[in-house]
Parts: structure tokens; sequence; C-alpha cells
């Protein structure tokens, strides 16, 4: 049975499931956020949305719109990590690579050539390997940088300066080349500028792009998102029961600043770091430990650890199983939000009985 507490109180789970389900059903302007958690959860909330007629978004929702966005507008040509690690020759490191780990892993395979844009490139040296590196420091430089390669390769620069021209023939020099970057570190104009790059390359030579994963299975969230509601993260849910992609209207900051919600579902049982808005909307939140301030907050296991789960494998990009480490009997955060909604059309039931 799951620990469960309404305004700080341990409860039994049935009495919290039902405060929960008295709060989302009685919203004007519900929203469902976080979707921190493995595909089943995620899905599962979805469809709870669906039913409240909720708004839907991410913790980290900007840089998954972000990344649809540009996949809409200029279109992308990527790569797992197990293919850019087994078969590039040339790795493009465009702005800041996280935490590196995926960087690194990636970089462990048979390139021999490391350009580094706005990156630290130090922990990928080797016997045998050439680095470039091209100094930028922030969002601004890292665009200007790229821009200025692309615009050499394009031979639109008299005089190159140095580091870039030796980053450009590094790049046409690639058999297959592979651009890695965090998009969450990097703005959009500059992505959309990388995509351009890449397309060039691809003129002349073999170029393929990587993008590392989002924190909080935020990739998954994206995929989950296609199939379960026709359109990427984040949307609403139009009187017609048609889904509504909007990355400005249902941005969760956005909602918030604007008072527009007025209960929030908040998932996480990754730990994002990202807090709920318990300050802001009165919430129900699902995740890993109680949180103070929550209206009714319920501890599920976390997936992968407490249960077997699907999520977002980034050495493959894309879903895959996910076995327990320590399963244990903790609640899921899918049985929490099943017995969320299957309070609903009783709660509604008892309201038509008065």
């Amino acid at each position: 049975m799951a620990e469960a507490f309404v305004n700080g109180r341990a409860v039994p789970a049935t009495e919290a499931v039902d405060a929960a389900a008295r709060l989302l059903a009685g919203a004007r302007a519900p929203l469902v956020s976080g979707l921190a958690a493995d595909a089943a959860a995620i899905s599962a909330a979805m469809d709870l949305a669906k039913r409240l007629g909720a708004a839907v978004d991410h913790a980290h929702g900007p840089t998954l719109a972000k990344l649809a966005g540009v996949m809409a507008s200029t279109g992308t040509l990527s790569a797992p990590p197990s293919e850019v690690r087994a078969r590039s020759d040339v790795l493009l490191l465009a702005g800041p690579q996280g935490d590196g780990a995926l960087s690194a892993y990636v970089a462990a395979g048979v390139a021999t050539t490391v350009v580094a844009v706005g990156a630290d490139a130090r922990r990928m040296k080797r016997d045998g390997r050439r680095l470039v590196q091209v100094p930028a420091a922030g969002d601004r430089e890292v665009l200007a940088a790229l821009a200025a390669i692309r615009a050499a390769l394009a031979g639109r620069l008299a005089k190159p300066p140095r580091a870039i021209a030796h980053a450009a023939a590094a790049l046409a020099g690639a058999a297959y080349g592979a651009a890695l970057y965090d998009p969450v570190s990097l703005p959009e104009p500059a992505l959309m500028l990388l995509m351009g790059l890449v397309d060039d390359l691809n003129r002349n030579t073999r170029f393929t792009s990587m993008a590392l994963a989002v924190p909080g299975n935020g990739m998954g969230a994206l995929l989950v998102s296609g199939w379960t509601a026709g359109c990427p993260l984040p949307y609403g849910h139009r009187g017609d029961g048609e889904t509504d992609h909007d990355p400005l209207r249902y941005d969760t900051a956005r909602l918030l600043d604007a008072g527009a919600c007025d209960a929030v579902l908040w998932l996480d049982t990754l730990g994002t770091g990202v807090a709920p808005p318990v300050r802001r909307a009165p919430c129900v939140t699902i995740g890993a430990g109680p949180v103070a301030g929550a209206a009714v907050a319920f501890v599920a296991g976390t997936p992968g650890r407490d249960h077997d789960a699907v999520m977002y494998r980034a050495e493959i990009a894309t879903l895959a199983h996910h076995p327990a480490t320590a399963a244990s009997d903790a609640a899921t955060a899918t049985s929490l939000i099943a017995a969320i909604g299957a309070a609903l059309p009783k709660r509604a039931a008892r309201e038509a009985q008065r």
C-alpha cells in the first residue's frame, strides 16, 4: 500500500485517492505536469489529463518544445549513440555537453578527430586523436562560431579565423561525422543553425547528429506524447476533445504565472530536481517521497529500481526495458494514477445522486 498524505497528514491511500480525485475533478483549468516517470505512468497521466480536459507538460517542457519545433521547421538527421560510437570518424561537440557522460561514451569509439565548439574536450584526448578547439563562451558565441564554420564551408569567408578554418576543414574531411549537442543548453537559433550545418555537410559527405538525453525521461515523454496525443509536448485539450500543441499557451511556468491553472497533478518519480509548484496552485504530487505543501502527496516506487519499467535509453536512442535493480512492494505511479482515475466517476455518481 502506498504512503499517502493529505495536507501533510499521513492518511490511508484510499482517503488520499478520494481527496486527489475531488481536487482534480473540481478544477476548472487543471494541469498535469512533471511527467518524469516511466512510459506506463506517463501514458496513464496523459489518459487522466484527457478525462480532466487538462493541459499537459513536462518538467523540461521548454526543451522538448524546442526540439519538436526544430524537427518540424528544419528536419533533423540523427543516429543513436551506439552507431555514432562505432562508425563516426569525426565528432562535432556543439556547445556544452551536459555532464559529459554520453559524449565520453561516444568518444570512446572510433573517432579520430574531435571538433569542440564551446565544449570541454580535454577528457576525450588520446593518442592518435586530433582535437580542434573553437573557443566560445556562452550561447551567443556558440551561435556565432557555428555560423562562421557554416560560412567557411560554403566559401563565404575570405579569411576565416584559424580555429574556424581548421574546424571547417576537419568537418569537411569526415567520412561519417556526427554533431553532438545538449538540447537543454543549446538555444533554438543555434540548434536550427546546427541542423543546417549538418544538412550542408551531407552534400559532399555523410554527417548526422545526436541529441543528449533530456532529464526526467524527457525523450521518453516526447515519444509517449506522440502516440497518445498525436502531438508533441506541451499540449492541451480543446472543447471538442481534440489535442492542441502550443508551446506558449500550455507552458507550465506561463500557466502558473498567469494564474491560469487551479490544480496541478505533478508526477516525478525520477527526481528531476524541479520542484513542484506547491506554493502557486493546489497540488497532487506523485514522487519518491512526500512533498511539503502539497494538498495531496503519494510516495511511489522509482522505475528501474523498485519495479521494472520502460524508459528512454540514451545509448540506443529509444525506449527500452529497465529491470528493477532492487525490487520492492512500493506502489507504482501507474497504479496510483489509475486509482485516482477510477475515483473520478464514483465522485460524479455520488454528486448526481444528491
